[in-house]
């Protein structure tokens, strides 16, 4: 029972992907957003591991680097998919009954053979619970146009409804470059000045040998990182799985300016669909999920449900037949 479960829930919307290509719902790349292989590094990675550990300055750098953020930038996101899925093992393909399986098989539809996503957004950060996110790229409904925070309230919106909940951190895939004290629990090495889009930085090797590699906010190691020597933001971030580059984001065009308070609220339009957040990232995440992809998988979640709800009601009842047979 707990494979049948687990194969609907990862199953649902692979199976919707993969046998409905048409599917208005369905996550799709714009050509633009795909690419064949990731951006060549310059300057290079660094190769070498190991080492005496960075300066004390640039340690605290980092360390201080999350206090208070306050800067605006252009962000770029390149995710190489078939380097993530090259790490699974074989077996993942055959969990739950297939359905792993076809979200891996999904790929190759949705990207049309150019394994590489590249998603450009602006940023606008005023504090750690203040912050704005405009993606430049992403086309379709299942993507948020905007991510907004003011400190009170979050606001994301979608191309036909916004769901708003009380204030919420930043993504850890955008706090991974606002915030680069995260880095201090891995091994770190190099920290040899560079400048890097203009802005005078220092680049650092990155690997899991640390203290507190376990709660470092990275699927895949070894990291290249160059840290910016004013802010101490990540002006680029390189995550290799196994020898392939499978994450890289980048901060380019930074201003320092003040944001004015007004730029991190949304006002939502009459007329659009307003959906309350829950605080669960899955129920919200199948709240607002558009057209038929969005159906399927919210009546697959509902089927788990029950049968979940089921089963815990049969081994209740079960076990309260067996306690009063012993008594």
């Amino acid at each position: 029972m707990a494979n049948a479960v687990a194969g609907l829930a990862a199953g649902g919307p692979g199976a919707a992907l993969r046998f409905a290509p048409r599917c208005p719902g369905r996550p799709d790349f714009s050509e633009d957003d795909l690419q064949s292989a990731m951006p060549l590094a310059e300057p290079a990675v660094l190769e070498t591991e190991g080492g005496p550990p960075p300066p004390d300055d640039l340690l605290y750098l980092m360390y201080r680097s999350g206090e208070n953020p306050a800067f605006t930038a252009t962000r770029d996101e390149w995710q190489d998919l078939s380097a993530m899925m090259s790490q699974l093992p074989d077996s993942m393909r055959a969990a739950g009954y297939g359905g792993v399986g076809y979200m891996i098989d999904s790929l190759t539809v949705v990207t049309r053979g150019k394994p590489v996503a590249h998603t450009v957004s602006r940023l606008r950060v005023g504090g750690r619970d203040k912050y704005r996110l405009d993606y430049l790229t992403r086309s379709g409904g299942n993507h948020a146009k905007t991510i907004a925070c003011d400190g009170e309230h979050r606001w994301v919106v979608f191309a036909a409804q916004t769901m708003v909940g009380p204030a919420y951190p930043l993504s850890r895939d955008v706090a991974n470059v606002v915030d680069s004290s995260w880095l201090l629990g891995c091994r770190l090495s190099g920290g040899a000045e560079v400048s890097y889009r203009g802005r005078r930085a220092y680049q650092l090797r990155v690997s899991r040998d640390g203290d507190g590699w376990q709660v470092a906010p990275l699927p895949f190691f070894p990291a290249d990182v160059i840290v910016d020597a004013e802010l101490g933001c990540l002006l680029r971030l390189i995550s290799f799985a196994g020898d392939r580059p499978a994450s890289w984001y980048e901060l380019s065009g930074i201003g320092t300016e003040p944001v004015p308070a007004g730029e991190f609220r949304v006002d939502i339009p009459p007329g659009v669909r307003v959906v309350e957040a829950t605080g669960n990232p899955f129920n919200d995440a199948l709240a607002v999920m558009p057209g038929a992809t969005g159906s399927v998988v919210r009546t697959a979640a509902d089927v788990v449900r029950r049968t979940s709800d089921a089963v815990s009601a049969t081994r209740s009842f079960l076990d309260d037949l067996r306690g009063r047979s012993r008594s």
